[in-house]
């Protein structure tokens, strides 16, 4: 889809990018095929697009032979998006804010998410991102692009600035990859910064991802300066220190340890200690 073609859908269906919704539109088929194409996807798969847009990816995606449900939060991009896929047996709209949405009111009970695709709108990723791993765990693969600046919250390391939640809960699913690099020019209209296409691996032994390990994590970073006893301890978990503190001798991590300062691994020992949870992480992480 190139830019004559998008001005001509916007134009026919009085449309135009929403700049509070973050919308910037693809218009570069070759980055199109790329990103569809490191998704690995099989006829048999049940994909979500998160955020269609007015389609670039989607059209590639139904061309796989999965089954492709695009979650879309802007009411004004239906017309288009039924009229151009609703032919095609293998396509649904989710009309909704993915944000607020609950598998079970698009998902049935006997389907699971195999492939995750989006184009994120930059200003909430981290949620989203969170919300993909907190209620699809059972992904094998995502596959988002992003602002590239924002990538460093996903693939820092302990004891840098950008370590935090999201570094430590996308180690946890699996492999994380830097594909490539988008230029502002792919899109219409364009952004201010360059766009990265990023990819995680689930690693075929890592623990679900539930809401109260996403919560546990995000309450060990609560105040960075503090350690994460005095922060679990002020936490809505309600633990005693002696809980604490007993949780952090069985898992062998000392008391006094930062959240900036511990590695994805440790923080589910930890979490297995103080939950009495079996959980397990790939040996690489």
């Amino acid at each position: 889809m190139n830019r004559k073609e998008i001005a001509e859908l916007c134009d026919q269906y009085g449309l135009k990018a929403r700049k509070s919704l973050g919308q910037n539109f693809l218009c570069n088929d070759s980055v199109a095929g790329r990103i569809v194409d490191s998704a690995g996807i099989r006829a048999q798969d049940v994909v979500l697009e998160i955020g269609p847009g007015i389609g670039a990816l989607t059209e590639l995606l139904i061309h796989t032979g999965a089954s492709v449900f695009a979650s879309e939060i802007d009411e004004n991009l239906y017309p288009l998006l039924r009229n151009r896929f609703s032919v095609f047996s293998n396509f649904s709209l989710v009309a909704s804010d993915f944000l607020l949405l609950k598998r079970d009111e698009w998902l049935s009970a006997h389907q699971s998410v195999d492939i995750i695709v989006s184009n994120l709108p930059y200003y909430i990723m981290t949620p989203l991102i969170i919300k993909c791993l907190q209620d699809y765990s059972e992904s094998r693969k995502m596959v988002f692009m992003i602002e590239e600046d924002a990538s460093a919250r996903i693939f820092a390391v302990p004891d840098t600035k950008s370590y935090g939640p999201l570094s430590v809960l996308t180690s946890i699913y699996g492999k994380k990859s830097k594909l490539f690099v988008v230029d502002q020019r792919s899109f219409d209209p364009q952004p201010q910064t360059r766009s990265l296409v990023i990819a995680f691996d689930k690693n075929e032994t890592s623990t679900f991802l539930s809401k109260n390990l996403v919560a546990f994590v995000q309450h060990c970073f609560a105040m960075r300066r503090k350690t994460i006893s005095k922060n679990l301890l002020a936490s809505s978990f309600s633990f005693s220190r002696e809980q604490i503190t007993k949780a952090f001798l069985n898992s062998g991590i000392r008391d006094t340890i930062r959240a900036e300062a511990m590695a994805p691994r440790d923080f589910l020992r930890l979490y297995a200690s103080l939950f009495e949870e079996n959980v397990t992480m790939s040996r690489d992480t």
